[in-house]
């Protein structure tokens, strides 16, 4: 189903009648802060404002049999009223949300004609400015092209560091964590096992010592946390890694399963179990 297809009546069915009224309720009130489509993946990214000061991402994607949805509000049933809220927003904005991909989607295109165009020094130039204003950018570059992977595993764990500083210092939410955290994460995909390993531990680390240092109950970050340990742990029960990077984390994993101060020490024990293989 292509989400331009969208229709209210298929919003009221796949939410039910209770979550649609509450969702309309979200939409009527302007909650939906922000909304993008996205032309090439068929898929809707917002942000919504919660009744508790807090705010969620929302990303819902076109599927052959309807829509795929996912937030990061705590709500644990499916769809929540912010997935509702956002698919009212897209059908009243829709024309507009179209128009405004479609113009993006032309401007990547004029603007990879003119990129082509350029000489080889001048393109050196703007990735050098774009590399010393945007971290990020620095990041994914020394990723794809550095000769030296320590050097982009060095920026990349420096910036999940900052990442929890802000969060313990209070000056960001949770969903600003698991955001910049999934960024950092993303970056990594394609990167050798070694970085890898080393920026997922990195993030899994974190939220765990989070987690228990303060007993908390936050969702979206166990989420991110099993995701994370999930993949790890693949890493880690493969060839390739040193025993001993894979002993230390898994004597980590098995002093935060000790501490058992967190709503997720089953996993943690699962992803240990399956290093240990």
């Amino acid at each position: 189903m292509k989400l331009e297809n969208l229709s209210e009546s298929f919003v009221k069915t796949f939410a039910g009648s209770t979550i649609f009224g509450r969702g309309k309720e979200y939409y009527q009130s302007g909650m939906v802060d922000e909304i993008k489509y996205d032309l090439a993946r068929d898929s809707i990214q917002a942000e919504v404002s919660g009744s508790s000061g807090s705010s969620y991402d929302v990303e819902i994607t076109a599927a052959a049999r309807g829509i795929d949805a996912d937030c990061s509000c705590p709500y644990d049933g499916y769809p929540c009223k912010h997935i509702a809220a956002v698919l009212l927003t897209f059908l009243k904005k829709r024309e507009t949300l179209l128009r405004q991909a479609a113009g993006r989607k032309k401007a990547v295109s004029s603007l990879k004609d003119k990129m082509t165009a350029l000489s080889k020094d001048r393109l050196v130039e703007f990735l050098l400015v774009f590399a010393e204003k945007y971290p990020d950018c620095r990041r994914d570059l020394l990723i794809r092209i550095g000769d030296d992977p320590q050097d982009a595993l060095d920026v990349i764990l420096k910036q999940i560091r900052q990442v929890f500083r802000a969060f313990e210092s209070e000056q960001e939410s949770s969903s600003w964590v698991v955001r910049r955290l999934k960024d950092a994460l993303q970056s990594v995909r394609e990167a050798a096992a070694r970085v890898k390993t080393a920026v997922y531990w990195a993030v899994a680390d974190g939220i765990l010592r989070e987690l228990n240092e303060y007993g908390m109950s936050d969702e979206p970050l166990e989420d991110l946390a099993i995701e994370t340990l999930d993949a790890l742990a693949g890493i880690l029960s493969g060839q390739g890694t040193p025993a001993s990077e894979k002993d230390k984390i898994l004597l980590a994993l098995k002093r935060y399963s000790k501490w058992a101060n967190c709503g997720i020490v089953d996993d943690i024990k699962g992803a240990i179990g399956a290093i240990e293989g």
